[in-house]
Formats: C-alpha cells, structure tokens, sequence
C-alpha cells in the first residue's frame, strides 16, 4: 500500500486489568503501538458481505504488520478522538506487510 493512503495517525491500545482494594479490577487501557493506518467507513457492498459476518462491523482499518506486538480482538484502536472495537484481523495475502482490522466505532 502507497505510504499516501495511511494518512490517520491512531494508538493500538490494549486492556489491562489490576485488582482493586476492594476486592474488584480496575480497567485501564496501555498503549500498544502508534501507527500511520488507513480508516475507511465500510460502504454498499463491503457493508453486505460483512453483514453476514457481524451485523455491527462499521470500518475497514488498514495499517502496516509488525513483529513487535500482535494485535487481537481484545484490543482497540483510538484515532482522531475516536475509539474503535476490534471484531477481526487479517494478514493481506499472508506476506506480513499489512493488517486488515474489521472494527466498529464505539459511541
């Protein structure tokens, strides 16, 4: 992918959870890794086939792979004050050059 079109600068951030004094677990979100990615809305016919996977998929977000850290559905991605819920992650053609992530924002 052309350099040009990972225009949005986003965190991959992951959930870490520490008990509490009271007994219960505190959520806090570290950060992962910062990248250059590519977030698109999912449109038309994109939006139909992933339909059929999960009803509420809503972006396509496309960044380049790592051998640093690997990103899971368990974690999320923050870019330009907004977050998104990672549902799926794809290796392109399996050449560990980039990721596709299927994700949907969370209001």
């Amino acid at each position: 992918m052309r350099a040009g079109l990972l225009r949005h600068r986003g965190a991959v951030e992951r959930r870490t959870l520490t008990a509490s004094d009271e007994g219960g677990y505190t959520e806090t979100w570290t950060v992962l890794a910062r990248a250059q990615m590519r977030i698109q809305p999912i449109r038309g016919r994109e939006f139909l086939e992933s339909n059929q996977m999960r009803a509420d998929i809503t972006h396509k977000i496309q960044m380049r792979a790592t051998q640093q850290y690997s990103i899971t559905p368990r974690d999320r991605i923050v870019a330009r004050g907004r977050t998104f819920q990672i549902e799926a992650v794809a290796n392109v053609d399996e050449r560990d050059r980039m990721i596709e992530i299927m994700a949907k924002e969370a209001l």
